[in-house]
């Protein structure tokens, strides 16, 4: 008798656990952190000169690689992501500074400088808002998901199931300010556009610079 009871107690508790829902209910594809991966990016940047006028723009090209991992003091892993840049297609590529990407259960951190941010919560969608200083001594900046699951028209192609995150953006009417910053993930690829502005409105005119990244190449090994 005591033999049946504890079998169908174990037939209670597996039928009870549940199965962990599949990654890509979770949104972790938004943000895919295989080794290899490679991504080339063109950028396009506006600056603004208050003391001439002058307007200045530059165009170059980065490349983003996934590398090894790298293991902090709690011992937790973080993808490193390699950069490099050129000016165009003849010249060769330039190393520049890496950053790490550690994901959680829970988010996707993006680590640059020594300065920890939060870019996504997962489930993806599930929060409409959050700190993305949580980790680090910064005051708060609200991120804010605006869209989930719409296509996404870039300069060059067109990306389906994407999420549209703003990471900071000046009160509407601002006369001082134009601050907005943006970005946009697809799935199964990862970043796919970045807008970075913050202009002021001196006495002697505009200062400050407008920064658009844009996918242009994608690869997995």
């Amino acid at each position: 008798m005591q033999k049946m009871l504890l079998i169908g107690l174990l037939f209670i508790v597996v039928a009870c656990k549940k199965t962990p829902p599949p990654a890509s209910d979770q949104g972790y594809d938004y943000y895919p952190l295989d080794s290899g991966i490679t991504s080339i990016y063109r950028i396009d940047s506006i600056s603004y000169n208050d003391n001439s006028g002058k307007i200045d723009t530059f165009h170059f090209f980065l490349m983003e690689r996934m590398a090894g991992l790298v293991t902090d003091l709690t011992f937790k892993e973080h993808r490193i992501i390699e950069r490099y840049v050129r000016k165009n297609d003849s010249t060769e590529w330039e190393q520049r500074a890496s950053f790490y990407v550690l994901r959680t259960d829970y988010n996707l951190q993006k680590v640059e400088e020594n300065n920890r941010i939060v870019k996504l919560l997962f489930p993806v969608g599930n929060t409409l808002s959050w700190n993305g200083n949580m980790f680090n001594s910064q005051g708060r900046q609200t991120f804010y998901l605006l869209l989930k699951g719409n296509t996404y028209k870039s300069p060059d192609t067109t990306f389906a199931n994407t999420v549209f995150i703003q990471e900071a953006r000046s009160e509407p009417g601002n006369p001082v300010e134009e601050v907005l910053v943006t970005s946009v993930y697809a799935s199964n690829i990862g970043l796919v556009h970045h807008t970075n502005t913050y202009i002021n409105t001196q006495v002697t005119g505009r200062s400050g610079y407008k920064v658009f990244q844009n996918l242009i190449s994608y690869s997995k090994p």
